[in-house]
């Protein structure tokens, strides 16, 4: 997964017309060194290595991966139910893939299981939103101009993101899902001004140097 890039294609499985291929609109993390809490979930077809709120389809419905326990049972990528054999807290580093349809088949080894591509504080809204919503300006860059998008995403979104927003973002999507709702609207459009800003050239740099001291100050704190 480490691979793959905005405008790649990979599986998915709807529940209506079973396996379909979605386009990815980012990779996220992509070269993060970051260790992150981990847990690997061993089912009876296979295993895969999750964040606690990642969001999976747990007995029909999704729900973070902290939630599954031994007996709960999966759905793979061929409709097929798997009972979880036991789950195992490790960590790691982490990679995810965001695609259109919010969802994707992942696997560590043997049989891919499916899972949302949001995590748990953002899943319920973004997979209530049918493409391209709830952020179109991302799907049309991501389609026209993928390898420019993944490197926006690359060096200023998630930096910003990280130390900045995604905190910020967890409490207003936990105290007020319309607030919730414009802020991603209106960060589209943000982010949308700030692609072409990036691909202006001076801004390149100064990007860049933003985001390295973003990070480092994150660190620190």
């Amino acid at each position: 997964m480490a691979l793959l890039a905005a405008g790649d294609l990979v599986l998915s499985r709807d529940t209506h017309v079973g396996l379909s291929l979605q386009r990815v609109l980012v990779n996220q993390h992509v070269g993060s060194k970051e260790i992150h809490e981990m847990l690997e979930v061993v089912h009876q077809a296979g295993r895969v290595r999750l964040t606690p709120d990642h969001v999976v389809l747990v007995g029909g419905s999704f729900a973070p991966a902290h939630l599954i326990k031994p007996g709960s049972v999966l759905t793979l990528a061929n409709g097929i139910s798997s009972m979880v054999m036991r789950v195992v807290a490790m960590s790691g580093t982490i990679i995810n893939p965001v695609t259109v349809g919010g969802t994707i088949v992942a696997t560590s080894e043997g049989e891919a299981i499916l899972a949302a591509t949001h995590p748990q504080w953002s899943a319920d809204f973004m997979l209530s939103h049918p493409a391209p919503l709830p952020y179109p300006s991302l799907h049309l860059l991501a389609s026209m101009l993928p390898a420019k998008t993944q490197a926006y995403y690359n060096v200023v979104v998630e930096p910003l993101f990280h130390a900045i927003v995604t905190p910020r973002m967890k409490s207003v999507a936990a105290d007020s899902p319309t607030a919730f709702s414009l802020l991603v609207l209106v960060g589209d459009v943000v982010g949308l001004v700030g692609f072409f800003a990036f691909h202006s050239g001076p801004f390149l740099a100064l990007a860049a140097c933003v985001s390295v001291m973003m990070i480092r100050a994150h660190k620190a704190a």
